[in-house]
């Protein structure tokens, strides 16, 4: 295996190792709504870190302002006195709002001395090391410290806030806009699936509806139109490959009824006479079947009866089948006895057919001056003679026909006492499923006839089919089925 075909059979996608469902408007709704996922992510964490480096800045920005006024302010009192230096920077802090400005902090330093904020009792030597030690940034917690510095007069004034706060308000603001965003991207996928499945699914899904009509035998059915150029394209090919399968089908049903009439044709009739009464059903697997039957009385006023068994079943077994017939009656008038017949037969049909055909055949030679039945059996499944009470199994003498052209089969000679029974058949009878999944059986056929031989020929005949019929149900035959029932007067 090729390393294309490896990739191909594990699969890179999902759908190619079949996890999800594969037709097209699927994948292309899957594919759209992949995309605009990824966007709003995207868009959503470019926004979260672009408003966190703005919001940064400003808040560095309006700490360094308020550092500016509140050195005003504190420049403006006593130097000397501590406890009015103290009120200031209390009463700054104290009208600052939590809200707009989270854990703020106000330190002054005047001749060496620290003074901090009291108004929202955050004083301590930890706060007092960490906003010393930066004019931006300081480590204290674990988000830090924003710093807004202002150094004049031999006063200087540090206004701080703590980073985590800020970034706080900042994932809050984020918050609500992931929800704006993703309200819009829920009803922009809708409107793009909407679209996806007004322009591709739904036609494809036409499309394939189509199709699969055609396939099921609905031939000459439309696909209807389209407004995409590609799919209108796509259409008129389907509608003319449709167009196209109904004729080539209304010629093909035309061809499969004559030839079912001409192979209805080379049946024999029911009720034959020369001391024979005869009746049998033929039934087809397909239009046409390879089964074949014939039953005729020869110039010498014998009767040779013949049921054969072509390999397969449609049209070419038919072919084959209605070639027997044409050997047979060229044997039948050159040959006598049923072995050599067989031979005759054998030799020209090995000639004429494909090393892949193959034919089991019961050919009987009926005496009725002598009352005897000569037969030979090449490969069939064996015949049932019934006569006073008894019943003998008339098996294979010989492999099936078409193997070597100089195979042989040796006659075998029955004496047939008066309102004797004759029953032969095909193995699609006896092999045909029915709805238990059993198969008819050899057993079930022979117990049939053994019961229904009061009835007559056609009384057996007409029962084995009813049964046939019962046992398959709804079933199709697997194979053709040929069933022979001869009254001997």
């Amino acid at each position: 295996m090729t390393s294309q075909k490896r990739r191909t059979a594990t699969g890179r996608f999902p759908w190619d190792r079949g996890l999800i469902p594969t037709s097209v408007g699927v994948r292309v709704a899957l594919a759209v709504n992949l995309l605009v996922i990824v966007v709003g992510i995207g868009f959503l964490i470019f926004a979260y870190l672009s408003e966190t480096r703005q919001r940064l800045a400003d808040k560095s920005l309006s700490l360094r302002e308020q550092a500016m006024t509140l050195h005003q302010a504190v420049s403006l009192v006593d130097r000397k006195s501590v406890a009015d230096q103290q009120r200031v920077i209390d009463a700054v802090c104290g009208r600052m709002s939590d809200e707009e400005s989270p854990g703020h902090h106000i330190v002054v330093e005047i001749a060496g001395t620290a003074l901090q904020s009291q108004a929202h009792h955050r004083d301590s030597d930890d706060q007092l090391r960490a906003i010393r030690s930066s004019d931006e940034h300081a480590g204290i917690g674990d988000g830090g410290l924003l710093v807004g510095k202002h150094s004049e007069g031999g006063v200087t004034v540090y206004v701080g806030e703590q980073m985590a706060n800020v970034k706080a308000a900042i994932r809050r603001q984020a918050l609500l806009r992931s929800v704006g965003v993703v309200a819009f991207g829920l009803l922009l996928a809708v409107a793009i699936n909407l679209v996806i499945h007004r322009l591709v699914h739904k036609p494809l899904r036409g499309l394939v509806k189509t199709i699969d009509g055609i396939a099921a035998g609905n031939y000459g059915a439309a696909a209807g139109q389209f407004k995409g150029a590609e799919l209108a394209r796509l259409a008129a090919a389907v509608d003319s490959m449709s167009g196209s399968l109904a004729q080539a089908g209304k010629r093909r049903k035309l061809a499969l009824d004559r030839a079912r009439r001409v192979q209805a044709n080379l049946l024999p009739p029911n009720g034959m006479g020369g001391g024979l009464d005869v009746a049998y059903f033929h039934r087809t697997a397909e239009e046409v079947g390879g089964d074949f039957l014939d039953v005729f009385q020869t110039q010498a006023g014998t009767t040779v009866l013949c049921v054969a068994d072509v390999v397969g079943h449609g049209i070419a077994p038919a072919m084959i089948a209605a070639m027997l017939k044409v050997l047979l009656l060229d044997a039948a008038e050159v040959h006598g006895d049923p072995g050599d017949m067989l031979r005759q037969l054998n030799r020209r049909f090995t000639a004429v057919n494909l090393p892949e055909d193959f034919a089991t055949v019961f050919l009987a030679v009926w005496t009725p001056a002598t009352r005897t039945l000569r037969y030979v059996s090449a490969g069939h499944e064996p015949a049932l003679l019934l006569s006073n009470d008894s019943a003998v199994r008339l098996s294979s003498t010989g492999a099936m026909m078409g193997i070597d052209p100089a195979m042989a089969w040796e006659t075998q000679s029955v004496q047939i006492g008066p309102g004797a029974f004759l029953a032969c058949w095909t193995d699609g009878i006896t092999e045909a499923w029915g709805t238990t999944d059993e198969q008819f059986s050899r057993d079930r056929l022979i117990s049939l006839v053994k019961h229904g031989v009061g009835a007559g020929p056609r009384g057996v005949a007409d029962e084995v089919e009813k049964a046939v019929k019962e046992h398959a149900g709804e079933r199709p035959l697997a194979d053709d089925c040929t069933f022979v029932a001869v009254r001997f007067a």
